[in-house]
């Protein structure tokens, strides 16, 4: 059996081939061997996925936000081992030297907001500035202290994007585009509006009991919340390291990008 066709035998097992699909690529030694879309990007128009549909990277968004902050580090603007607070005095350490090399890596200790009870149900459709998704969790109690474990912390990239905006006197999108994608040439990343039509980019859909369904955005019910977007044909050049209200969500999971070209992540 080739490599590519057991690539596909794979992928056909996972992905019903009449319901929403994906976009798989394979990358060798800096090079993509296997790139191919399984299922459709549109039910209503049975519209399949392929290598270039645009699709979200959901928390692969943080990255972004760590390149920002070392970006930051590297012009003398902060240091890593600084305490959050020197920059966000309203920052919930609830008493403790919570440094941004902990948000970084996730050793904070500052609970996840994400994980509690009838946050995606309730909380998350609700739009909120990232000071108002920060009070979600001033108030939890910390898993840990500070650097003695560590746990996947939406909550510490929330901060971190305040941090980003704090220092640069610049929204978080506005920063990224001009830091990073700018001077990458990476004309076509960028975070916008969701009301923009974005050529190829896929629909969301929920699993139910009745069959799929469309997975709504809050923009969508309201017509005001915002999300990243990315397409990521030069995205080879970020680096390791986006939204700029609410769970947004802040800054840990709203972008989006193409199969065919994810070698340039590496």
């Amino acid at each position: 059996m080739t490599e590519t066709k057991w690539i596909d035998e794979i992928i056909r097992e996972c992905v019903a081939p009449d319901g929403p699909g994906v976009a798989v690529a394979v990358i060798r030694d800096g090079e993509v061997v296997y790139k191919h879309g399984y299922g459709f990007a549109n039910l209503e128009w049975r519209a399949p996925i392929g290598p270039d549909t645009i699709l979200g990277l959901g928390s692969l968004t943080k990255p972004f936000t760590a390149q920002a902050i070392m970006l930051l580090e590297q012009q003398g603007k902060l240091r890593l081992d600084d305490e959050i607070t020197r920059y966000l005095p309203d920052a919930p350490t609830h008493g403790r030297r919570i440094t941004i090399a902990h948000l970084l890596t996730h050793t904070s200790g500052i609970a996840n907001f994400v994980t509690q009870p009838g946050f995606w149900p309730n909380t998350a459709r609700a739009e909120r500035t990232p000071a108002e998704v920060t009070a979600l969790f001033a108030d939890l109690a910390p898993d840990f202290e500070p650097g003695d474990n560590y746990s996947y912390s939406n909550s510490g990239y929330v901060l971190l994007g305040r941090l980003i905006e704090a220092i640069s006197d610049m929204p978080y999108g506005a920063f990224v585009e001009s830091a990073i994608f700018a001077p990458l040439g990476m004309v076509h990343s960028h975070y916008i509006d969701d009301q923009t039509i974005i050529s190829g980019r896929a629909a969301g859909y929920a699993s139910h009991e009745a069959g799929w369904l469309r997975a709504l955005r809050q923009r969508e019910r309201d017509l005001r919340r915002r999300w990243a977007w990315l397409d990521a044909r030069r995205s080879h050049r970020m680096g390791p390291g986006a939204p700029r209200r609410n769970t947004d969500l802040a800054r840990d999971g709203c972008a989006y990008a193409r199969a065919s070209q994810a070698q340039r992540w590496t």
